[in-house]
């Protein structure tokens, strides 16, 4: 590893680069070490393989650091992730500050309870559940995550740290579920993925149109209410091609939604598409007229942001801090309590002509940079980790 002079985060994340299956928490800090670099030391420690593969990445060493971008990763096999060998690892890891990503991963677990060990000691930890105490999220083996949030608040296995909230909404529901003091939380939105300057305004090349052309793109899995987008599309009266992009994750709930695909009517055409890499995210949502994204809850929602800088409205739920999106410019946000202005939406886009579209897509571009150019995202994120550095070991309580 390379001595920079720079703070160093010791970050654990279940998957990362050149992984792509796991959605919003990989992008999120892939993107953390694309902006921020320059000013902190990135190493990760990670598992070997990606989402559901029983695998490893090729050409990967084992329990080693190695570059992979802007961030030294370690990999881990099926067999590292004791707690003797996650002690080891930030024993032996020079660094000021550790970052856990997801609250129920066994990484963030198991580092949390060598620290309540006192085998670690006392480093400032930034703790970013991603939205896993949404509802939608949270019912899921829901008696199973209660019974262990219950015990980690009273061995007190998540004190001190500070949390992360990706949105005010996210905020809520940490205070709620985990009865965490105010003052233990920041709120700071995700940051975009580094796009080439041309990527944001550039004219995305569709294919010859044959109808209306819409995609799902998420991970297979309950919260993510595919099964709704297909109901939504049952009911739909133009043509339309859709394509459901993302790794199935929930077998049995994929088999529920293939179900559904069957019972499409002639003029919707349906087709899963599996998973693509990182590099061809933004092509590829280029290539439709509208992301159609009814989910249950998203802690920021980077295949949102993306396919707004690709210039590709979106029609999501109110679940996501991607809020008034019509009086924006970037499209739709409906509650999901509905599902009969989704469907009058897709009406209303599947008779509006090739210029119509094109021109939406100008004015969603120019809107995206807009946003970004403006916002202050960045400097927030700058603070999440110097506030964290700068309080050391003396974090609040993370309970009441």
């Amino acid at each position: 590893m390379r001595q920079t002079g720079r703070p160093t985060v010791l970050v654990f994340v279940g998957h990362y680069l050149p992984g792509c299956k796991a959605g919003g928490i990989l992008r999120s800090v892939e993107n953390s070490v694309d902006h921020l670099h320059r000013e902190f030391e990135f190493r990760i420690v990670t598992r070997d393989r990606d989402l559901g593969d029983k695998t490893p990445y090729p050409k990967i060493t084992h329990r080693a650091w190695q570059r992979v971008g802007h961030a030294d990763v370690y990999y881990l096999p099926p067999d590292g992730e004791s707690l003797a060998e996650l002690r080891a690892v930030v024993q032996n890891t020079t660094h000021e500050l550790i970052r856990l990503n997801s609250f129920f991963d066994p990484l963030t677990v198991k580092v949390l309870f060598n620290r309540r060990l006192g085998r670690t000691g006392r480093t400032p930890i930034i703790l970013s559940p991603f939205g896993e105490f949404a509802w939608a999220s949270l019912r899921q083996k829901y008696v199973k995550k209660a019974l262990f949030m219950w015990v980690a608040r009273l061995i007190g296995l998540y004190s001190p740290v500070l949390w992360h909230a990706s949105s005010e909404l996210e905020a809520e529901d940490i205070k709620t579920v985990m009865k965490i003091s105010p003052e233990a939380i920041r709120v700071v939105s995700d940051l975009p993925t580094v796009f080439g300057a041309e990527v944001p305004g550039r004219p995305c090349a569709a294919p010859a149109r044959d109808g209306l052309r819409v995609t799902f793109f998420s991970r297979i899995s309950p919260e993510k209410n595919l099964d709704m987008a297909l109901r939504i599309l049952n009911r739909v009266r133009t043509k339309v091609t859709f394509d459901i992009i993302g790794p199935i994750e929930n077998v049995a709930y994929w088999e529920k939604c293939r179900r559904l695909i069957e019972e499409l009517p002639a003029h919707v055409k349906a087709r899963s598409l599996g998973s693509i890499t990182p590099s061809q995210v933004m092509e590829t949502l280029g290539q439709y007229d509208v992301l159609l994204l009814p989910t249950g809850g998203e802690a920021y929602g980077h295949v949102i942001a993306e396919s707004l800088t690709a210039g590709t409205a979106v029609l999501i739920s109110t679940n996501t801090p991607w809020r008034n999106l019509r009086a924006r410019g970037f499209g739709w946000d409906l509650p999901l309590d509905d599902i009969d202005p989704f469907v009058r939406v897709l009406d209303e886009l599947g008779l509006a002509d090739e210029e119509a579209h094109q021109e939406r897509r100008r004015v969603v571009r120019e809107n995206m940079r807009r946003l970004l150019s403006e916002s202050s995202t960045l400097e927030d994120n700058r603070r999440l980790y110097s506030d964290a550095l700068a309080r050391g070991g003396d974090l609040r309580d993370g309970g009441r």
